[in-house]
C-alpha cells in the first residue's frame, strides 16, 4: 500500500512547516483522486506513525474529482470511470485539469507564548 509512504510525506511536511507549534491539532489535505488513495488506510497509517507533537492531530482528507477538458470540442467534464473520452464529441484528446493534486492546504494547533500558556493558531 502506498498510502505508508503518503502519510509518511504528510507527517514530514507538517514537521517542517509546523515548527512554531507546541501541539498540531488537525492536518488537512487535498488529494486527487488519480492518486488511487484509499482514505481509511491513509487515516489508518497516519494514526500509527504520528508521534510528538502531532500525536493528537487528526487527518482530514478532501478528495479531488478527476476534471478533464476536451481539447476538440472544448468541453469540461468530470471523469468518473477509467476512459478518458469527452462525454460530447467522443474524443480521447482529453486534458487532465484536475484530479493530481496532493497538498497539505492546513494545519492547526497551538504554540505557547512566552508565558508557557497555550495559544490556539
Amino acid at each position: 500500500m502506498h498510502e505508508g509512504s503518503i502519510a509518511r510525506g504528510i507527517i514530514e511536511v507538517v514537521e517542517r512547516e509546523a515548527q512554531e507549534l507546541t501541539e498540531v491539532l488537525k492536518v488537512r489535505v487535498r488529494i486527487g483522486k488519480l492518486h488511487a488513495v484509499v482514505p481509511d488506510a491513509l487515516t489508518f497509517f497516519f494514526d500509527v506513525m504520528k508521534q510528538g507533537k502531532l500525536k493528537n492531530a487528526v487527518l482530514e482528507i478532501e478528495e479531488v474529482p478527476v476534471k478533464g477538458k476536451c481539447n476538440r470540442c472544448g468541453k469540461e467534464f468530470e471523469i468518473n470511470e477509467p476512459l478518458f473520452l469527452c462525454p460530447l464529441c467522443g474524443s480521447g484528446d482529453v486534458e487532465i485539469k484536475q484530479g493530481q493534486e496532493m497538498h497539505v492546504v492546513c494545519i492547526e494547533g497551538r504554540k505557547e507564548d512566552g508565558d508557557g500558556k497555550n495559544k490556539g493558531s
